[in-house]
């Protein structure tokens, strides 16, 4: 799959993969499908949703010094600072971000036999 078209359940689950959190992808009743991880600075596994929280997408995209930048399609555009990869983009600066943060870990492509349950 291309980490271009990554949303939802899908991206998160590849951020939490280069964060190295552990990540299973599920679905939770009223939510949807989900990515779950064990997220350390709060000592329990639950769902991790960086592509639409900014409590967790902020500080990835402050440490990985992620350059973020609106374009007139209504898209947001992102690239890592110190990296030569090129933009991401997305409909949320989140979205564009954590594309970014996937492409700067494992490219251009993740693998697509993931399978939400």
């Amino acid at each position: 799959m291309k980490t271009a078209n990554l949303t939802g359940a899908l991206l998160d689950y590849w951020v939490a993969q280069g964060l190295g959190l552990c990540p299973t992808l599920g679905h939770l009743p009223g939510m949807g499908d989900i990515c779950r991880a064990h997220l350390l600075a709060r000592g329990e596994y639950g769902p991790f949703m960086p592509s639409t929280d900014w409590a967790l997408g902020g500080p990835i995209i402050e440490r990985g010094q992620f350059d973020i930048e609106f374009y007139a399609r209504n898209e947001w555009g992102a690239r890592r600072r110190a990296g030569d990869r090129p933009n991401e983009y997305g409909k949320t600066p989140l979205i564009a971000a954590m594309r970014a943060y996937v492409a700067s870990k494992f490219g251009d492509t993740v693998p697509d036999d993931l399978a939400l349950p």
